[in-house]
């Protein structure tokens, strides 16, 4: 197995991260840390930057499978996968709110960056912008979001 990237922590022992087991099994992965018990749930390494839903029933995160970068939840158990977002911007760093009944993410949007939320089942007219943060964009990938409370706050690692 090679390292893992875009760790997040679940429900009781359970880390999601993005690996590889072999050449061309690379995913998303849940990693129980104390059997040791690993479960592959999505099958291309650009699936990336999972986050547990509230309730632990789900991760969200970006790929970009299709001809864009976007947003895709994936069940826990049962590996079901359902596409959130579907444009043509670069949809990323999904984050839960603490209800579970929106996912914030950054996108960029007529040549700005901003933040945004979805509903977690992706229905049409859902989406809403909630601040833009401007045209420059810094290096996206060395960031995380967070739902902190009602607010969204941006860190840096």
């Amino acid at each position: 197995m090679r390292q893992g990237e875009w760790p997040s922590w679940g429900p009781g022992e359970w880390l999601a991260l993005t690996t590889c087991r072999g050449e061309n099994d690379c995913g998303i992965y849940k990693l129980n840390l104390s059997s040791g018990e690993m479960r592959q749930l999505t099958y291309t390494r650009q699936d990336r930057a999972s986050a547990w839903s509230p309730s632990g029933d789900e991760i969200a995160y970006m790929s970009d499978i299709g001809r864009s970068l976007n947003l895709y939840v994936v069940h826990a158990e049962s590996a079901h996968v359902r596409q959130i977002t579907r444009n043509l911007f670069t949809d990323v760093l999904p984050a839960w709110s603490p209800d579970g009944q929106r996912i914030a993410y950054v996108t960029n949007r007529n040549d700005q960056w901003m933040l945004y939320t979805a509903h977690p089942y992706g229905q049409a007219g859902q989406e809403a912008r909630i601040a833009t943060l401007g045209a420059e964009s810094a290096d996206w990938l060395r960031f995380r979001l967070s739902w902190v409370a009602p607010i969204v706050r941006i860190a840096q690692p």
